[in-house]
C-alpha cells in the first residue's frame, strides 16, 4: 500500500482524492481549495491510502485546532494533537474510505499519521452515535460536541410548513416578518460574485468580532465563487436599501449547507433580521424542491423555533502509541 501525508491538497490529484469523497461536498477538492486560501490559522494534513486497485482511504486532519479548554490547557495540548474533520463542518468525520476499506485499515492510517506528525493526540470530529460504538472499542474517549441543527423539508409548500409548526412558533415566525416589513426590510438571492468581499465580508467580520471568532480572511468569497460557482448562494437582507445581512448557502444535491451569516448589529437587531433570513432560506428551499437544510451549529435556540432539529456529535480522542492513552482520558 502506497500512503501519502501532504500539507496541500494541491499536491494530491483532484480526480484520485473525489474518486473516495466527492459525493460529500465538505470532502472535495475544491472545497479543501477554499479552504486553504481563505482560513485563519488553517494547518492541514491530507492523507491518501492507495493499493493496486487506486484510491482507498482518504483522511483530513487539521495542526492547530484549538481544544476547546482554557487558555493555558489549549497552549499545552494544542502542539500535540492532531484532529480530523472535514474542514468547517459539523457534518463529516473527515475520513472517505473505498467500500472494501474496513475501518480497522482507517485505524492503522490514523496511528501511522499521529506517529509521522509527532502528535500523540488524536481526535475525531462530528462522530454521530451510530459510529461511536467502533471508535470507542478501538480505545477512543468520546466528547460531546455541541449538536448540529438540520431540518427536514416534509412539507409540500411553505404554508403547509408554517401549520405544522408548534402553534407559538408559527405565530413568532408571522410576528416576525411583521417586524420585518413595517421597518423596511427587502430580501433577495442571487448567486455570489466574486467581488461581493467588499460588501459581505465587513458584515462577516462583525459576527466574528463579536464571538471572538474571525476564521476567514476576505478571500473567502472569492474563493467559494471561483470554485464553487453554480453552487453558491447568497440570501441578502437590506433596512432601507442598506445592506445589514446575508446568508450564504450551499446547494448540494437536495440538500442546502448554511455555510456562513454576515449581520450589522445595529440594523439587525431592531429588524429581526437573523431570524428573517433563516425563514426566507427555508421559504426558498421548498420552492426549488430542497428536502433538507444543515444550519450548523450556532443559535440552537432560535433555529429550533423553526423547526430545526438537533443531532448529537461527538469528538472521539485516543492517544498513540497504546501507553499513552491514558492523555485521552485526560484531554476528554
Amino acid at each position: 500500500m502506497r500512503v501519502r501525508v501532504v500539507r496541500s491538497i494541491h499536491d494530491l490529484d483532484e480526480e484520485r482524492w473525489d474518486s473516495l469523497g466527492g459525493v460529500e461536498l465538505s470532502m472535495t477538492h475544491r472545497w479543501h481549495r477554499v479552504m486553504e486560501a481563505s482560513r485563519l490559522a488553517y494547518r492541514p494534513r491530507y492523507l491518501l491510502a492507495e493499493d493496486e486497485r487506486g484510491p482507498l482511504v482518504g483522511i483530513v486532519a487539521d495542526t492547530n485546532q484549538a481544544s476547546g479548554r482554557s487558555r493555558m490547557v489549549d497552549m499545552l495540548v494544542r502542539p500535540l494533537t492532531l484532529v480530523v474533520g472535514a474542514p468547517f463542518s459539523s457534518r463529516h468525520c473527515g475520513i472517505v474510505r473505498r467500500p472494501d476499506a474496513s475501518i480497522d485499515h482507517v485505524h492503522q492510517l490514523l496511528a501511522q499519521l499521529s506517529r509521522s506528525e509527532r502528535r500523540p493526540l488524536l481526535g475525531v470530529a462530528n462522530v454521530g452515535a451510530p459510529a461511536l460504538p467502533d471508535w470507542s472499542g478501538r480505545g477512543f474517549h468520546a466528547r460531546a460536541q455541541p449538536p448540529r441543527m438540520v431540518l427536514e423539508l416534509t412539507a409540500a409548500t411553505y404554508e403547509q410548513y408554517l401549520e405544522d409548526l408548534p402553534k407559538r412558533h408559527r405565530q413568532e415566525v408571522r410576528r416576525v416578518r411583521r417586524r420585518a416589513s413595517e421597518a423596511d426590510v427587502t430580501l433577495s438571492q442571487a448567486p455570489l460574485h466574486g467581488q461581493a468581499a467588499g460588501l459581505l465580508y465587513p458584515l462577516l467580520a462583525e459576527v466574528s468580532g463579536r464571538h471572538g471568532s474571525r476564521l476567514f480572511s476576505p478571500e473567502v468569497f472569492p474563493a467559494l465563487a471561483r470554485e464553487l460557482p453554480s453552487e453558491v448562494m447568497v440570501f441578502c437582507a437590506a433596512v432601507h436599501g442598506e445592506v445589514a445581512g446575508f446568508v450564504l448557502a450551499v446547494q448540494t444535491g437536495s440538500a442546502i449547507l448554511a455555510v456562513l451569516a454576515g449581520l450589522r448589529y445595529a440594523l439587525a437587531y431592531p429588524s429581526s433580521l437573523y431570524f428573517v433570513l433563516i425563514d426566507e432560506l427555508v421559504r426558498w428551499s421548498l420552492e426549488h424542491g430542497v428536502q433538507r437544510i444543515h444550519a450548523g451549529i450556532s443559535n440552537e435556540a432560535q433555529k429550533q423555533r423553526h423547526g430545526f432539529q438537533p443531532h448529537a456529535r461527538w469528538l472521539c480522542v485516543r492517544a498513540f502509541p497504546d501507553s499513552l492513552n491514558w492523555l485521552a482520558a485526560r484531554a476528554t
